[in-house]
């Protein structure tokens, strides 16, 4: 039983090493090309603003999910504390 944690420790940091050089590495390519990019890359701003206006929903639903799991977790955790009480 003590094994577990240190198992789930270096899982989690088998998991994390990978993907954060992996970021390291694209924040560094766009760094290196981001004049080439933005040269390349015309805004037409009113597109911008449709396109924005046409995802309010996504992020709508994507702010009550949050909320959603934000409320289970705290009265998950009343409720934890309620039964540690109850057991003392």
């Amino acid at each position: 039983m003590r094994r577990a944690p240190w198992v789930a420790a270096l899982v989690t940091l088998g998991l994390a090493l990978p993907f954060t050089l992996l970021a390291l590495a694209g924040a560094a390519w766009l760094t290196e090309n981001l004049t080439q990019i933005a040269s390349s890359a015309g805004f037409d701003y009113p597109e911008l603003v449709r396109e924005a206006w046409s995802r309010w929903p996504e992020a709508l639903g994507m702010v009550i999910g949050m909320g959603l799991v934000l409320l289970v977790l705290i009265l998950a955790k009343r409720e934890l504390a309620a039964s540690s009480k109850e057991v003392r």
